[in-house]
């Protein structure tokens, strides 16, 4: 196994302050919430549109935000644990692109675009969902905690096994 954090790169969602402004540089985004992340497949086209801000705030690029091919997006708040794949086809970054939800974290391949689908199906799996439900905590409201998900050890070096599987996803 080796720790999420050494694969993935962790990408925060736009902060509130930044969501819903109406100035002269904000732009019109679809945000990706735990609705809109199926239970098999890719993503399909987010249903709630939103308006946001890009802050230069936010160390490195803002347009870092935005969703692209093969990102995971992971549930952290509510339904905790939910993951959804990002489609090939979504829109490029600016109007109209897609960000993810407050009540999510998106998980982007490091060295290289590296292909997190693979991992993505494992976490679906009844294994990778009882790995997420070690770390979950809450009562009232399910919540994953990030540095806990940064140390969480998954499965590395199956290409045989990953390859199978995008192929099944596709």
């Amino acid at each position: 196994t080796v720790s999420l954090d050494e694969i993935a790169v962790f990408i925060q969602p736009v902060s509130n302050k930044d969501r819903g402004t109406d100035g002269p540089t904000a732009i019109s985004v679809f945000e990706v919430g735990a609705a809109d992340i199926p239970a098999t497949g890719y993503i399909r086209k987010p249903e709630r549109p939103i308006s946001i801000q890009l802050s230069p705030r936010r160390s490195g690029d803002p347009k870092d935000v935005f969703l692209r091919p093969y990102d995971l997006v992971l549930i952290v708040k509510g339904s905790a644990g939910k993951i959804g794949v990002v489609p090939r086809n979504v829109p490029p970054p600016g109007n109209d692109g897609w960000i993810a939800g407050q009540s999510a974290i998106v998980l982007r391949g490091k060295s290289g675009g590296q292909d997190l689908r693979g991992l993505a199906l494992w976490l679906r799996s009844p294994m990778g969902r009882k790995l997420l439900d070690g770390i979950r905590s809450g009562a009232a409201i399910q919540m994953l905690s990030i540095n806990e998900l940064r140390r969480l050890g998954v499965i590395a070096g199956l290409n045989a096994w990953t390859d199978m599987a995008i192929d099944v996803l596709e």
